[in-house]
């Protein structure tokens, strides 16, 4: 995962959805050599009750661990703190995974008495009837330990994980047997044994965590061809507020256009707060439009107003400023910035 290669768009939010699902595919894959060829040579086979939890709790380790390692990535953390932080976020899920599904397992055999060991064992319940609580547990937990790495967003992340592993575990079981025959004639375990894992990765990555705006810094880029391509930050290296002035004054403007360019002395600007939301405000009475799909705001300055106008600055808004029939383009763009 690399920041540089994420654009700032809508898709962003699926990036890691991608990572964390191609995670649990693999993690499938991995079991599945185990299960058949790796373990049957070693002689170390799993019982049949126990493939519930070896399959549920791999599946939420690694995509717990793998949603925490791309984020390091994406932050360019140094390896070993990524290592060490997914190894954490990896830990408590095992933990909490094993312990809850064995749990519900020990009390479901409890409950079932000796008389019904054998039918509870029974293949023919692994259905998601039999089976939900287990999902339920496994997306938990598969939430929360990337929250003990993070200690934000914990509703997102519980909520998130535990419908990933709802998701998942629907999957699982359309492919198994809900699917009418006519749509897919193939209704094994073997199918639904992968395209659940892949369903509750992608749902995972999608919905517990979302690559944050402050991965990404505001730049104003000229577009006309005075200073075509010229472009400035708009934050600062200390994350706090900050504001940068355009005009065609020859002195201490951030971005400084020519006179024959069609802006003010002092002509506009574009702030950002602390909280990372970027506006552009009109500082002259000649013409400061933003321009965005069927949008337009005026932004000129009137005398008669104790302030003045701005407006939230979006990816890719376009501001034109003219005076005495010249025009020129600015356009605010969002970049990814490297963070410590």
């Amino acid at each position: 995962m690399n920041i540089y290669l994420v654009p700032y768009t809508w898709m962003r939010h699926l990036t890691l959805a991608w990572v964390t699902g191609g995670a649990a595919l693999v993690a499938w894959w991995s079991l599945l050599v185990w299960a058949v060829w790796i373990g049957p040579e070693l002689g170390m086979m799993w019982s049949h009750g126990a493939e519930s939890w070896f399959y549920l709790v791999t599946i939420a380790t690694t995509v717990s661990f793998a949603s925490v390692l791309a984020e390091g990535g994406l932050r360019r953390r140094r390896l070993s703190r990524r290592l060490m932080f997914a190894g954490l976020s990896g830990l408590v899920t095992l933990l909490v995974s094993s312990m809850g599904i064995g749990l519900v397992t020990l009390v479901t055999g409890w409950l079932a008495g000796a008389e019904m060991a054998e039918l509870a064992d029974d293949p023919s319940f692994v259905s998601l009837r039999y089976r939900l609580l287990l999902w339920v547990i496994a997306g938990y937990a598969s939430g929360i330990g990337p929250f003990f790495t993070r200690f934000d967003g914990i509703f997102s992340h519980i909520g998130g994980g535990i419908a990933a592993g709802l998701i998942g575990g629907a999957v699982w079981h359309a492919f198994a047997y809900a699917f009418p025959v006519e749509l897919w004639p193939a209704k094994d375990l073997y199918v639904a044994s992968a395209m659940g894992p892949l369903a509750w990765g992608l749902a995972h990555g999608a919905l517990t965590w979302a690559i944050p705006d402050r991965l990404y810094a505001g730049w104003l880029r000229v577009l006309s061809a005075e200073r075509f391509g010229r472009r400035i930050p708009i934050d600062g290296t200390d994350h706090k507020a900050r504001e940068r002035f355009v005009g065609s004054y020859p002195r201490g403007l951030d971005l400084w256009m020519g006179e024959r360019s069609g802006v003010a002395e002092v002509h506009a600007s574009v702030a950002v707060d602390e909280q990372h939301q970027y506006v552009v405000r009109g500082l002259s009475q000649h013409p400061t439009v933003v321009l965005r799909l069927l949008e337009r705001i005026d932004l000129r300055f009137d005398p008669r107003r104790p302030a003045p106008l701005e407006t939230a600055l979006e990816m890719e808004d376009r501001i034109r400023v003219s005076i005495g029939g010249a025009d020129t383009e600015l356009e605010f763009v969002m970049l990814p910035k490297e963070e410590q």
